[in-house]
């Protein structure tokens, strides 16, 4: 479209060749964005409304792509039937900018214009509570439109913009912590992980995990065949754990699971009463042995909070595949579990 430098019109004191010229001018500045998507009838009015051509931004990523609309009719617009009226609108898709209509309700009462759609933008309101779409209604003059065009309408990410985008984070388009997942435990027997290739490290965060069992001990296992099983033999694990900040250590050499709260320490479930902190596991994807520290704070059964910390790993060296959180005996009653990866070496 042609642009003009914008000069104030004024008929006292510009001549009438200067004073046109700067109409000109002046219409030329706020065509664009005056005329985007402007509602009007046709030239020979039917039953739809003619749309000028507009233009939106759509992010394509976090990139704005600049989209020109067409001109544009919308369908053909029913109208009411008996004695019914009507109100209906008008509107431009933010994505695409494709025109659409949403159909008022009718009503033999006093009609109102319908909700606007999410994802929509207003362009204008066909009939007016003094006089709506009728039964007579045959076709759609200006007088029966109202514009309601506020601005223009701004383009938003699509559903597959935000798809893409979230698969390029998990895919490892970007270094450091990736989220993996969330989950809740409600009367749960266990929370299991999946552990997803192409991470250097993870990190499970345990938060106010209350069991269902009062005095219990929180354990770990591991799987080798993504969940299907977990490692529960004999000598499968190594722990060892510091409670309380005593200078101590429990552990067991040749157990069928890690212990994260030691032998000394349990996790009581009277209300409050629950344990939280952070699971790092190591080398869970490069078949070898897996470690696991623990790094948290426990409520036990007498209402006393202290320090837990342990260390463990699995003898295997296989391809770890996923974990599990659980209680020695009992549900899991409550608690929110939270599984981040760790990539380093993308670019």
């Amino acid at each position: 479209m042609t642009v003009a430098t914008f000069t104030q019109p004024d008929y006292t004191s510009q001549s009438a060749s200067a004073y046109k010229a700067a109409l000109d001018g002046a219409a030329m500045v706020f065509a664009r964005m005056g005329d985007a998507f402007a509602p009007h009838a046709q030239s020979s009015p039917d039953m739809t409304v003619r749309l000028d051509a507009g233009a939106i931004f759509v992010l394509s990523g976090a990139v704005p792509v600049l989209t020109e609309v067409a001109a544009q009719n919308t369908g053909t617009i029913t109208a009411p039937t008996g004695s019914n009226k009507r109100i209906d609108l008008v509107v431009v898709d933010e994505t695409t900018g494709a025109v659409s209509v949403i159909t008022g309700t009718p009503t033999t009462g006093t009609p109102a214009a319908p909700a606007l759609t999410a994802g929509k933008w207003p362009v204008a309101q066909i009939g007016t509570v003094s006089a709506p779409l009728t039964v007579s209604t045959t076709s759609i003059t200006n007088s029966m439109l109202t514009d309601i065009r506020v601005g223009t309408p701004q383009g938003k990410r699509t559903p597959a913009d935000d798809t893409v985008d979230k698969a390029q984070l998990v895919a490892g388009y970007a270094n450091g912590w990736v989220f993996i997942q969330k989950q809740t435990a409600s009367s749960s027997a266990q929370i299991d992980f999946a552990l997803p290739s192409g991470y250097d490290r993870f990190e499970l965060h345990i938060m106010n995990a209350a069991p269902a069992t009062d005095a219990v001990a929180a354990w770990v296992r591991v799987s080798e065949d993504s969940g299907s099983t977990f490692v529960s033999g004999a000598g499968k694990y190594d722990w060892q754990s510091n409670n309380g900040g005593s200078s101590s250590l429990e552990g067991n050499t040749s157990d069928t699971k890690i212990v994260l709260t030691g032998t000394s320490l349990s996790v009581g479930n009277a209300t409050g009463e629950r344990m939280s902190g952070t699971l790092t596991l190591d080398g869970a994807r490069d078949s070898v042995q897996t470690t696991l520290d623990f790094d948290g704070f426990v409520i036990g059964a007498d209402g006393i909070g202290r320090l837990c910390r342990s260390s463990g790993m699995c003898y295997d060296t296989a391809d770890t595949q996923s974990v599990r959180f659980l209680f020695a005996s009992g549900n899991i009653a409550s608690g929110t579990f939270v599984l981040f990866g760790l990539r380093t070496d993308q670019t």
